[in-house]
């Protein structure tokens, strides 16, 4: 079976990278008849020849090729013709994708790794979700988003998806909870001076402008007066980024380190999070957080909005307390979002961005900061964290049904594809308006 794979680039570092690259590496070990064509986007290259070459790998059953753009409809087509692909596996968020569902109508099934969606409803993205054969959806509310549009118009289009929800994964081999006497641990803490009385906070996500660092930058700078702590941003610079240098002087929050050199092994990573005491993610949208998932395997607690994927990981865990702004369970803090702001693109046409307010974020580091210094977070809750992420989100626990979902994936006969953009999508990809 030829299955071609449309995702981030897989060897970079992107939670739609990582997990697709597991997957991938799974899938070719479960079944060695397995084919796959793995094909990334990456918009800028040294040399645009680099574009449209498929090429191999070191395993004889896997190809890789990149693209410049997620909605390069042509060359897709025409992979799918040159390999007699039997499969079209996707994986990232619907607005890279509606060039592709409304050009993409060969009969071949489609499964669909759904990554984000918010409210209200998208009804909007209907004919998206009906040109599926297969939807996995990445969090909950993915999953009941999608559920709530394919009902509406089952009545209109007769050929419903499967939906299931699939969350993101981890090995327990690669991310775990450390012995705080691990030769590697004291070594990597002595190096950056970091004392064992320092509580450490964690961000790891890229420096874009839906992660929300600047707020948590400003956040910090009150929170950590006066206090023996740390904030740690291991981040990768972006075009869409800004200058965190300098918004650390504007700010005078001085108590940092900064980590800006892309990819790094999860040995490393696995360290870094086993040095943190906590873990932060306020992104405003967020599809799952990959790097919540890493964190709570390796037994370090999170601070995290209530939003998208995020609440799924936080909410595994036993509840300690909560009220009308947080929610504290055994994994960490949750803070409720203060504000929903109702924003709408020509790819979607309403959706939800969740913020929460500088004083929430603040209250939750302080009430962290004192859980850990009045001696909460032990070796043996972090141990439970640690066991009860690894069992909820194992990889091993999940392979299984994605290889069985692709395997008896089928294409629907008299499926529904547009011929030209729809009402719900105001101007086509010249800029023109559509009548």
């Amino acid at each position: 079976m030829k299955i071609l794979f449309i995702s981030d680039l897989i060897t970079l570092n992107s939670g739609v990278a990582i997990q697709t690259r597991q997957l991938i590496n799974r899938l070719l070990e479960k079944d060695k008849n397995l084919e796959i064509f793995a094909l990334g986007v990456l918009t800028k290259v040294e040399d645009e020849n680099q574009y449209y070459k498929w090429s191999e790998t070191k395993s004889k059953n896997l190809k890789m090729a990149i693209m410049p753009s997620y909605e390069d409809v042509f060359f897709v087509k025409k992979t799918c013709y040159d390999f007699n692909i039997d499969k079209v596996f996707i994986i990232t968020d619907p607005r890279f994708y509606f060039k592709f569902f409304y050009e993409f109508n060969l009969n071949i099934p489609i499964i669909y790794w759904h990554v984000w969606d918010n409210y209200p409803y998208p009804y909007f993205n209907k004919n998206l979700y009906f040109s599926c054969d297969d939807i996995m959806c990445l969090s909950k509310l993915t999953y009941n988003c999608v559920n709530e549009v394919v009902d509406k118009f089952s009545n209109v289009y007769p050929n419903k998806p499967n939906i299931y929800y699939v969350p993101h994964f981890l090995a327990k081999e690669e991310f775990y909870h450390m012995n705080r006497k691990d030769e590697n641990l004291i070594n990597l803490k002595k190096q950056n001076n970091i004392n064992d009385s320092t509580t450490v906070f964690l961000f790891n996500s890229v420096n874009m402008n839906r992660k929300n660092l600047i707020q948590l930058i400003e956040a910090f700078s009150v929170f950590s007066k006066n206090k023996d702590v740390l904030l740690i941003i291991k981040t990768v610079q972006t075009v869409a980024g800004f200058n965190i240098g300098e918004a650390l002087d504007y700010f005078k929050c001085d108590k940092t380190k900064v980590i800006d050199n892309g990819f790094m092994n999860t040995n490393f990573m696995s360290l870094l999070y086993n040095i943190a005491d906590f873990t932060i993610n306020i992104s405003y949208n967020e599809g799952f957080g990959l790097s919540i998932l890493e964190s709570l395997q390796c037994g370090t607690p999170v601070l995290i909005n209530m939003t998208g994927g995020l609440q799924d990981q936080l909410m595994i865990h036993d509840i300690i307390d909560q009220n009308d702004s947080y929610i504290l369970t055994m994994g960490g803090i949750g803070i409720y979002p203060t504000y929903k702001k109702l924003t709408a693109s020509h790819a979607a046409n309403w959706i939800y961005e969740d913020y929460i307010s500088n004083e929430l974020i603040i209250n939750g580091l302080e009430k962290l900061y004192s859980l850990k210094k009045n001696g909460y977070f032990t070796d043996d809750i972090k141990d439970k964290i640690s066991t009860r992420t690894a069992e909820i989100f194992n990889i091993d626990k999940y392979i299984d049904n994605i290889y069985n979902i692709i395997i008896n994936s089928k294409y629907h006969e008299g499926k529904h594809f547009m011929n030209k953009l729809d009402k719900n999508c105001f101007y086509s990809l010249s800029g023109k308006e559509t009548k």
